[in-house]
């Protein structure tokens, strides 16, 4: 008897077990995401019905709202700079003041910061809670007494926002990049929450794609849907994954930040926490897990997520430059998810069962869907388009997901108020499925590369630590 039809039903079963496998796993993980959607209608619910409580109206009204430091770190062009802080001075809030950390050298563009705000040096009058870098000046506006600027060494992010913290003097703190264009309204939107009495701990605020010039003009954001392709394609992964997904984390407690996302923090509460750490990938996020642990069992943890239009920004122009970003945020959570697990604090936020299945996840999704796509070429070859692997996949992987962005491009038109006709909404459509056609394989090849990165990492960290010279992994040296 040949063997060759006996190895061929073999590698046909193989195939078909691996078809399974991989149609599965993303049925379950978009139901995930689906659930997680459904989550969020309460919630926006709940919003509208703030909305049109004619009894809060006065209150976000009043001159006597709760004083906020907008603390603003980042690096962006002089010009760009300078409109953010014009910005910033012109909310429509009471009372705040905005700390800018001017990072970088001293030949920088400090000067046209003086010229164009009358900016005069001050005496280092400052209570330093939290102990920081050198600091080369203090400066003070002599047009706009709410500016405070900061000029020192670039030592890193979480120094940055540490010098804001010592010098911020009001009791809620807001953090934010400078690339970051915030709503004349965001402060009374994002102080919500705590002005009702809500048991939170801090409160995150979205951050949608908007459309403009480019980072280094002198020109703002503009709120709306973009025009580009690429644009357009990021705003519809904006909604979907980093508003509407995580708004359905409320009901859980709350998902904890990524990059760019405008926080709002009890000042009181961030000293008592020896303000951000250092030598971390991202400080805003490991601040809000020590915060929630901090606080178990004595206060409320939860961090919600708001989803008002309070802040915009613009996406990148080059795919390079988002698959960068996506594989460097990929193999930053997986890092963080292992250094959670290794950690001996078993009071983090999250540690155990949920980080391994979390890290399971994260690991699993782009090597899966490369399976997929290599199951689909072996698929059309062998029984053309007719097979029955095409069209299951197809729609588990990416029609499911059109399915998803287009559920959260309709949250975004009956709630948010931010398009402002069909046509954006349809623009919005045309995004979504444009999303699986390239961008989607490019950031999954992205993050996949980004997988091994952080596997190689952590066997370098395991033969050091079994030296005896490892470093923590919470610490990575080139963060």
């Amino acid at each position: 008897m040949s063997a060759a039809p006996i190895l061929s039903a073999m590698a046909g079963g193989a195939l078909g077990i691996a078809g399974v496998v991989v149609v599965s796993f993303f049925l379950l993980f978009h139901t995930a995401m689906a659930t997680l959607l459904v989550s969020a209608l309460p919630e926006l619910w709940r919003q509208w019905d703030l909305t049109d409580d004619e009894a809060l109206a006065p209150i976000m009204r009043s001159e006597a709202l709760p004083t906020v430091s907008v603390v603003v770190t980042g690096r962006a062009g002089r010009l760009w700079t300078t409109a953010t802080l014009r910005t910033l001075l012109a909310l429509r809030y009471p009372r705040h003041e905005v700390v800018l950390v001017h990072d970088g050298e001293a030949s920088g563009f400090l000067r046209t910061l003086i010229e164009h705000f009358d900016l005069y040096q001050v005496p280092p009058a400052i209570l330093v809670s939290v102990p920081t870098g050198p600091v080369r000046g203090y400066y003070r506006s002599r047009r706009h007494g709410k500016l405070f600027v900061i000029d020192k060494p670039h030592t890193g992010h979480a120094d940055d926002l540490n010098a804001a913290l010592n010098a911020s003097r009001f009791p809620y703190v807001l953090t934010m990049d400078v690339s970051t264009h915030l709503e004349p309204q965001a402060l009374t939107r994002l102080m919500r929450p705590f002005l009702l009495g809500e048991p939170v701990a801090s409160v995150a605020g979205t951050t949608r794609v908007g459309h403009g010039a480019h980072a280094t003009a002198p020109q703002e954001v503009v709120a709306g849907v973009p025009m580009r392709l690429l644009d357009g394609v990021q705003a519809v992964e904006q909604l979907r994954d980093r508003i509407y997904v995580r708004l359905g984390w409320n009901r859980f407690g709350g998902r904890l930040p990524d990059g760019g996302t405008v926080m709002l923090h009890r000042r009181e509460q961030l000293l008592e926490l020896d303000g951000y750490r250092t030598g971390v990938a991202d400080p805003e996020r490991d601040l809000v897990r020590r915060l929630r642990a901090a606080l178990r069992g004595r206060l409320a943890t939860a961090v919600p997520t708001l989803p008002d239009a309070v802040a915009w920004r613009l996406a990148p122009e080059r795919l390079r430059l988002v698959a960068e970003h996506r594989a460097m945020g990929h193999r930053h959570r997986i890092e963080e998810l292992l250094a959670w697990r290794a950690a001996p604090d078993a009071s983090a936020a999250t540690t155990g069962k949920r980080a391994a299945l979390v890290l399971a996840v994260l690991t699993l999704a782009p090597v899966m869907e490369l399976l997929g796509y290599l199951l689909l070429v072996v698929a059309l070859l062998r029984d053309g388009p007719a097979a029955p692997f095409v069209a299951l996949f197809l729609l588990a992987v990416p029609g499911y997901a059109v399915l998803l962005s287009l559920w959260a491009v309709a949250f975004e038109w009956a709630s948010a108020g931010t398009l402002r006709s069909w046509r954006d909404v349809a623009r919005l459509c045309v995004f979504a499925v444009a999303e699986q056609l390239g961008y989607r394989q490019r950031i999954m090849w992205a993050r996949l590369r980004a997988t091994g990165a952080a596997g190689v990492y952590l066997s370098g960290w395991r033969r050091a630590t079994r030296a005896g010279h490892g470093p923590s992994l919470t610490c990575r040296p080139d963060a």
